[in-house]
């Protein structure tokens, strides 16, 4: 399995988004408890790290990212559409309700995130990582999850359709109530006590 690539920042500067507005490429700066405002022209984060921001649902369809770290920051119900994340962690971030529609990822991590009600749908997915997430009652449509990785995540009451689970390891995580495809079953690795959960999707009784 390949191994993720890092994001590559070099140095960064602490800015404000206010002395901002009219700059369309944000580049090795560092951003600290701010509200991301409307009407930023951005459409560039390169190398980037970002605390403690909320992000408002307005302006960031529009916007790549490329060597970003986020920390502690707050996405929730924020639309990314035909967007590209290129080597980005989030770490500790609220993503409640978030949906990423055909969005590409490249060597992405998703470490301890509130990914609830999030929708994930038709995405490709070249190396991501997801560790100790909290899925519940996400739902994930028509994903490439080949190569993802998996680590004591919460997928609890998740809902997967047409997303193909062949060689992915849920084996440590939660998966109670789990809506799934029987034919995305294939080849998927769990615990057997996972077993015992999944063999009723499939309509088998056990005594």
């Amino acid at each position: 399995m390949k191994t993720r690539v890092k994001p590559k920042i070099k140095q960064v500067t602490e800015a404000s988004f206010l002395d901002l507005m009219h700059t369309e490429e944000f580049f090795q700066l560092e951003f600290l408890k701010q509200t991301y405002p409307e009407g930023m022209i951005v459409t560039d984060f390169n190398e980037c790290i970002f605390h403690d921001i909320i992000f408002q649902k307005h302006d960031l369809d529009k916007i790549s990212f490329m060597d970003v770290i986020f920390y502690h920051c707050d996405f929730s119900n924020i639309e990314f559409v035909d967007r590209a994340f290129y080597r980005v962690e989030f770490h500790d971030c609220k993503l409640v309700g978030t949906s990423f529609s055909k969005v590409h990822f490249f060597d992405c991590l998703f470490d301890n995130c509130n990914l609830q009600y999030s929708n994930f749908a038709d995405c490709k997915c070249k190396v991501i990582e997801f560790h100790h997430c909290n899925f519940l009652e996400a739902r994930l449509q028509g994903m490439d999850f080949s190569g993802a990785i998996f680590e004591e995540d919460d997928l609890s009451e998740v809902e997967i359709y047409t997303t193909p689970m062949r060689g992915i390891d849920l084996s440590s995580c939660l998966i109670e109530g789990i809506r799934i495809e029987p034919n995305c079953l294939k080849g998927m690795i769990i615990s057997p006590y996972q077993a015992v959960f999944l063999v009723q999707i499939l309509g088998i009784k056990v005594k």
